[in-house]
Formats: structure tokens, C-alpha cells, sequence
């Protein structure tokens, strides 16, 4: 399996609740996953740092309009065990790392709460955008 970044501190790794977890007592983050794409989907890239926020996994972006975005997956992808990444398509990313991710940005909760597979966006992981991944590629910054 590629790997891509670094380990991000374990500091971070605190106490976790929410969606699809891997089970009950693992430390996992929230990992709301999408129903996918199957003839069409979002097909833009989203650059920015994989952080730890609240217990749900978020792109941090970079530069003067710094924000962070809730990640929705899709549904071949699985969170670490241990709680400190995501694996998928071949590539384990880390918190920390700086990823390039294919997928789309979208605003209307309703609209990515209906796309889910499981429950409701949790409230604690609630963001002005939502990151729908499509794929994680490998030529990474």
C-alpha cells in the first residue's frame, strides 16, 4: 500500500464519536460516507491539510480564506483502525498530511444528508461546506 505524508501528532487522537464507526469502543473519528457516483459525480480537485476536528475528519485549506470543510467518502473507503487516516484506492493518508483529493464542494446539507449511507451529518461536524471525495490521487503535493 502507497503511502503518502506524515504521522500527525497522537496527541490529537482524543476521545471519538459519530457516524460509521469501525466499532464501538475504537477510537475512530466520524466517517460519513456517500452512496457514490455511478455515471457522474463532482470532478474538481480540493487541496489542503487532513485534520482532526471536534472527532470528524476535515480538509483544512490553506491561504488567505482559511477554512475547513467536512470530508464524505465513498463508500470503498475505510477509516485507519487506530483512528489516524483514511485508506482508500491503494493510499493511506494520514492526519497532517497536505492531500490532493477528487471530488466537489457543496453547501446544501439537506442535499449531502440525502447522498449519505447511515445517519445525518452529526452536529459537532456541521460546516458552512461539505467535501464530497470521489477519489484520492496519487500524485500528491
Amino acid at each position: 500500500m502507497m503511502r503518502i505524508g506524515s504521522l500527525a501528532p497522537l496527541g490529537l487522537l482524543v476521545t471519538l464519536a459519530g457516524c460509521n464507526l469501525i466499532g464501538a469502543g475504537s477510537a475512530s473519528p466520524t466517517f460519513p460516507q456517500h452512496r457514490g457516483f455511478f455515471l457522474s459525480g463532482p470532478a474538481s480537485l480540493v487541496q489542503g491539510k487532513l485534520v482532526l476536528e471536534s472527532g470528524c475528519l476535515m480538509l483544512e485549506s490553506a491561504g488567505p480564506a482559511y477554512e475547513r470543510t467536512l470530508l464524505i467518502w465513498p463508500p470503498s473507503y475505510t477509516p485507519l483502525e487506530d483512528g489516524a487516516g483514511v485508506q482508500g484506492d491503494g493510499i493511506e493518508l494520514l492526519l497532517g498530511d497536505e492531500v490532493l483529493l477528487g471530488g466537489g464542494e457543496y453547501s446544501d446539507e439537506a442535499w449531502v444528508n440525502e447522498r449519505l449511507i447511515g445517519p445525518p451529518i452529526q452536529s459537532e461536524c456541521l460546516t458552512r461546506l461539505y467535501t464530497l471525495i470521489t477519489s484520492m490521487p496519487e500524485d500528491a503535493p
